[in-house]
């Protein structure tokens, strides 16, 4: 969770690069919304909300969250109270030459 520019794909990136996904596979999938990745067995899901109003409706959201051994998603905030089915939130600030990241894990 954070605005435009404050490092959410970036990590994305890193985050599956720790999974042995190759960082430059990982592109942001604004515009596709789900970007599936393989490695071995083992499925993984890079979800980007920016752009998305009614996500439950149309690309089978919770089906993704049943199957998607690791799910990283991008403006979770549009979840709305539906953010509460999240293990982690991640909210990435701007502020002047840094960016801050707070990560709060669900109880």
């Amino acid at each position: 969770i954070g605005e435009l520019g404050s490092g959410k794909t970036v990590f994305a990136k890193g985050f599956f690069s720790e999974l042995g996904i190759l960082k430059k596979d990982v592109t942001s999938p604004s515009y596709i919304i789900v970007n599936e990745y393989r490695k071995e067995e083992h499925l993984f899901y890079h979800i980007d909300l920016y752009r998305y109003r009614n996500f439950e409706d149309d690309f089978g959201f919770w089906e993704i969250m049943e199957k998607g051994e690791k799910i990283v998603i991008e403006w979770a905030d549009r979840l709305g109270d539906d953010v509460d089915c999240l293990d982690l939130l991640i909210f990435f600030e701007i502020s002047e030459n840094q960016r801050i990241i707070k990560i709060t894990k669900k109880t």
